[in-house]
């Protein structure tokens, strides 16, 4: 039987007795990092008035600075350091001041930290809610300020506190680390633990004499005497005005909080009733609303009603905040009413009631039932997913770890890097200021949700940790996972898209939200033996996919070089991707060194995770042996043999010139290969791609920056012998246009030379040193970053695409000249062969000793000769547009003669055998498609000299083809230019598109080249870049 009873504040309906109900706890901005935000409000200031008129606050209260001042900049006087002051005071006066501190660090520091003991400790008499501390100079001049109130129960634990040159500021200029301890007079020779005690009967916060026994405390316990673990936990009395106090200041040796907690509400009580209108229950920390209940039917028929959640209240959160604030609300967002709960109260951990109060902090004559359970997430009765027998283990860093904020953390969470303590809310509370914006950290964080599934098929039982995968990410979760189970680990919502995984602290892994993955042993395998642990991926998340950018006119990007971070470069271009970019026939990109690659993986499109996984096994590579990062060229070229065929260069971005490759380049010979560059260099945009190798070795030359190798000797467009070198070394960031969407993929910081370019659109939403670029982070980190770039991407594509549309719009408008409408991009390459790669090994030094002996590669490299001689050209057949075989008339080609020259690499033509024209560098001539594309369309009349093929051919000076792309050479037996009793003299090559036919000087001739070419076509389809280099022995490790 429910009963009756009259409480302080009103009528509750119940069959307990009100639990644990606190207000609010005041303003936490100085000790979250933020300037202070002003006074408290009304209903917070009424309440402490209560607490001090209850005797609970009394106006002894002392502030600790014994333990360390960070970073405070130091001035100089006459050759000596000025040392500091540190004043405390309220609204009204100066309370106490401590002079003459620190001025010991060495003189070339720009910043001073020191610790103080025994002089740190000052002694106030206030009653104010607020205390002001400012660190001065000891001249009397201000250096910084922060603000703190007694009513935040973290403030008598040692806190970091950030402090500012003045209300307004965005950057915090120091900090100090301190504690506030109330009735100071009564502590100076005791710990608080004894303090806690002894104030059983003798603490001025003990109730005022009319109070009656045991009011506030919750019924379902038994009154007991007071012991010191009430004095630190319990609340106090409730006071005459029915506003209840805060729970107790915490006390050290208070046991750490875990991030994982539930709030498990099963009734609401007496709650007021409207037609239409349903609850909803959210649980609120500091930073915001942590978790919210759906919408629960009311009963309309009743004035007010006790209504029973189920599940639906069975709330889970992530959060290290002791203070939790619940508000019942109706769901047009109207409030009912709210509480606190306290979680270090052990009466919390049993379900009780808690009277709620209104808006102005009076009774609200209504309740909810409560239970707290800490660490729910393995818990099977909350709903949890984890299977039976899993449960939470603390990770053996935690036991140890300290609550106390650390100097380090002070420091670098300015930087944007996500910390491990509380959850990020789900936008930014403001944009990226401060020395997170200075550092280049970009403003495109998004909240994200969704579980890690985990399979256990090893016959043993397992623990797993989750942690954040960041630069300074922590634990977050250590479970058990049984043999054969399974469990999912859903930390709810925050700005944590995937985790790094750790086996039994063994293997360690990457995983993604909304991924589900597999832990094997290798057969035959002990659980004695860690390294026979594997992690298999089952499935990942789908990603969106449009064609938003399919058939935009006048879009360009621009990559940033990147060494190492190009890892973070194929995770925006796998977006881009996603989205359309590759299909685009106007986009334009350009990239420097390692986003050159990135560049045109992008628009050839093709799947960024093939070159993403060399670069991750030639990152554990390195991570074996360092020595090894001077291999990066060797890396580079392995990673585009992943993607690059013989026909690559057809690629329509290739063909239409949309992709460049920007290299510094000179023709100064002086020593010192990079100091000349930087002194003598230019930038070179590389467009023009007449074979697969010229691309590959604008790759390479672009990503030439000493670690990688040294400049080399390159052929550029106009046949002009030059050393080229990384593109970093003349432009950073080498843009198309004012409009180009601009990637970068560390945080620059304040670039004041810019040496890396300007601030990029697209850039990485957390902190990423440059230092990456050179020496790559473990594989997990990498693949972090891949991720990352994912991320940041489409959420810019959500924020800021539209706006950059219409800044191109604009330009367009201005320019008289419109873009042609064009089919999207399609593109399948006709020849698969690799001897691209066998070229480029000819024409770039990729072993150090070809390197540092520069001036010999190319001589000991050229091409063997198989064979040459005088042909003439005597026929010439293609394959038109229908699929069909035209051949032209015999005599419309007679006495073409051209000296040919068979190489193991290709078949070439000149006009007479001392000539040494490079036919890569006849600009006419460049490709042997130009010849059937001029004899498909002819420039004149059919019949006139000028379009006849014999016409065409004397103007084909020079000229040649790759060996794979010729599919056979054979004699013509039925040729009939040759009489009856001829041996045959003509021979045919054949290619995909067309065949020439060649006229011998005799029949042994001929049948010499065709032997000659046969060989050599079945040289180049044997030819395996991989199988090569394990036959030579040369593979990484033996380098």
């Amino acid at each position: 039987m429910a009963s009756n009873m009259t409480l302080p504040g009103g009528s509750l309906r119940s069959n307990q007795g009100p639990g644990p109900s606190f207000a609010g706890s005041g303003h936490l901005r100085s000790l979250s990092g933020l300037p202070s935000d002003g006074e408290e409000s009304p209903e917070a200031m009424a309440h402490w008035q209560t607490m001090v008129d209850s005797g609970w606050i009394t106006d002894q209260v002392q502030a600790s600075e014994a333990v360390s001042h960070f970073r405070l900049p130091r001035e100089f006087r006459d050759g000596r350091p000025l040392r500091y002051n540190l004043l405390a005071s309220d609204e009204e006066k100066v309370l106490g001041k401590l002079e003459k501190l620190g001025g010991k660090a060495p003189a070339q520091e720009k910043k001073e930290t020191f610790s103080l003991s025994e002089e740190g400790m000052l002694r106030l008499a206030t009653r104010s809610v607020g205390i002001l501390i400012e660190l001065q100079y000891e001249d009397g001049r201000r250096i910084a300020r922060c603000s703190l109130s007694r009513m935040d129960p973290r403030s008598a634990k040692p806190n970091t506190y950030s402090c500012w040159e003045n209300e307004g500021s965005d950057v915090p200029i120091c900090g100090v680390e301190l504690t506030i301890f109330e009735g100071a007079q009564e502590l100076e020779k005791t710990t608080l633990p004894e303090k806690a005690a002894a104030s059983s009967s003798s603490s001025p916060r003990g109730p005022p004499a009319d109070f009656p026994p045991g009011a506030g405390q919750s019924q379902s316990q038994p009154r007991r005497e007071p012991t010191s673990q009430d004095i630190s936990f319990d609340p106090p009395p409730l006071a005459r005005s029915g506003v209840p106090p805060p729970p107790p200041l915490p006390t050290p040796g208070m046991p750490a909080l875990g991030r994982e907690v539930a709030v498990k509400v099963s009734r609401l009580l007496d709650v007021p009733s409207r037609p239409q209108k349903n609850y909803v229950v959210r649980v609120l920390d500091s930073l915001g609303q942590l978790a919210a209940t759906p919408e629960v039917p009311s009963e309309a028929s009743a004035a007010a009603s006790t209504v029973h959640l189920g599940p639906e209240g069975d709330l889970a959160l992530r959060t290290e905040s002791p203070l939790l604030t619940l508000r019942v609300e109706f769901s047009d967002g109207l409030l009912i009413g709210s509480c606190q709960i306290y979680r270090p109260d052990p009466r919390s951990e049993k379900m009780s009631q808690y009277l709620l109060t209104d808006a102005a902090g009076g009774s609200a004559d209504c309740g909810v039932e409560l239970q707290v359970l800490e660490a729910v997430k393995a818990s099977r009765h909350m709903g949890g997913n984890l299977p039976a027998g899993s449960r939470v283990v603390e990770h053996p860093a935690a036991a140890s770890a300290t609550v106390t904020a650390r100097s380090d953390t002070f420091g670098w969470a300015w930087m944007g890097c996500s910390s491990s303590n509380g959850l990020a809310p789900a936008k930014p509370v403001k944009p990226v200021t401060g020395l997170r914006k200075h550092a280049g950290v970009h403003d495109l964080r998004r909240c994200h949700h969704g579980g890690v599934q985990l399979q256990n098929h090893t016959k043993d039982d397992l623990q797993v940790r989750f942690a954040e995968p960041n630069l300074l990410g922590g634990s977050l979760q250590v479970l058990e996972l049984p043999a054969g189970e399974s469990l999912t680990f859903d930390p709810g919502e925050s700005w944590n898209f995937d985790f790094h995984l750790s086996v039994n602290e063994k293997l360690r892994a990457h995983v993604v939200r909304g991924g589900s993955y597999i832990v094997k042993r290798s057969d035959g395998a002990t659980a004695a033996d860690t390294a026979s642990l594997s992690l298999e991926t089952l499935s990942l998340p789908t990603r969106e996919t449009s064609d938003k950018l399919a058939n935009l006119k006048g879009l360009s990007f621009s990559f940033s070089a990147s060494g190492w971070l190009v890892i973070y470069q194929l995770g925006v271009a796998e977006c881009l991707q996603n989205h359309g970019i590759a299909k685009n026939p106007y986009a334009r990109v350009s990239g420097a060194s390692g986003g050159a690659l990135a560049a045109c993986i992008m628009m050839y499109g093709a799947d960024p995770r093939k070159p993403l996984e060399v670069l991750l096994q030639s990152a554990q590579i390195l991570h074996a042996r360092p020595e090894k990062a001077f291999l990066l060229r060797k890396f580079v070229l392995k990673a585009m043999q992943e993607i690059l065929q013989d026909g690559s260069f057809q690629h329509p971005v290739f063909e239409s010139r949309r992709l460049e490759i920007g290299v510094s380049s000179t023709q100064n010979k002086g020593p010192g290969r990079f100091i000349n560059m930087m002194l003598n260099g230019r930038e070179h945009r590389l467009k023009n791609f007449s074979s697969t190798a010229d691309v590959a070795v604008a790759l390479l030359a672009s990503s030439t920056c000493g670690i990688s190798g040294l400049p080399f000797t390159f052929h550029d467009e106009d046949g002009e012998e030059r050393q080229v070198a990384d593109g970093a070394f003349k432009n950073f960031l080498p843009t198309l246009d004012e409009n180009s969407i601009t990637v970068k993929p560390f945080c620059a910081g304040v670039d004041v030379l810019k040496l890396t370019g300007q601030r990029a659109d697209i850039g990485p939403s957390e902190f990423v040193p440059g230092s990456f670029g050179v020496f790559p982070p473990p594989r997990t980190l990498l693949q972090h970053l891949y991720e990352l770039g994912y991320r940041d991407t489409e959420t810019w594509l959500q924020l800021h695409l539209e706006e950059r549309l219409k800044d191109v719009a604009k330009t367009e408008s201005a320019s008289e000249a419109a873009e042609a409408d064009l089919p999207p991009v399609a593109f399948s390459c006709e020849n698969d062969g690799m001897l691209w790669h066998k070229e480029v090994l000819q024409r770039v030094p990729v072993k150090w000793a070809d390197m540092l002996n520069s001036r010999n590669f190319l001589a000991d490299k050229t091409p063997q000769i198989r064979r040459q001689g005088m042909l003439e050209l005597s026929d010439l057949s293609f394959v038109g547009p229908d699929g069909q075989t035209a051949e032209a008339a015999p005599w419309e080609v007679t006495g073409v003669a051209r000296w040919m020259v068979l190489t193991e690499l290709d078949m070439r033509w000149q006009e007479s055998e001392k000539e040494h024209a490079d036919p890569s560098h006849d600009e006419d001539q460049q490709r042997v498609e130009w010849m059937i594309q001029e004899l498909q369309v002819p420039s004149a009349s059919a019949g006139s000299k000028q379009g006849s093929q014999e016409a065409f051919l004397r103007r084909l000076t020079c000229g040649r083809v790759h060996l794979s792309w010729i599919s056979d050479a054979y004699i013509d037996e039925y040729c009939r230019r040759c009489s009856v009793d001829t041996p045959e003299r003509h021979f045919v090559v054949s290619t995909v598109n067309y065949s020439l036919t060649l006229r011998a000087a005799s029949h042994e001739d001929a049948i010499a080249w065709t032997t000659a070419l046969q060989d050599a076509i079945a040289e180049t389809r044997d030819y395996d870049p991989e199988a090569k280099s394990k036959s030579k022995g040369s593979t990484i490790d033996k380098e």
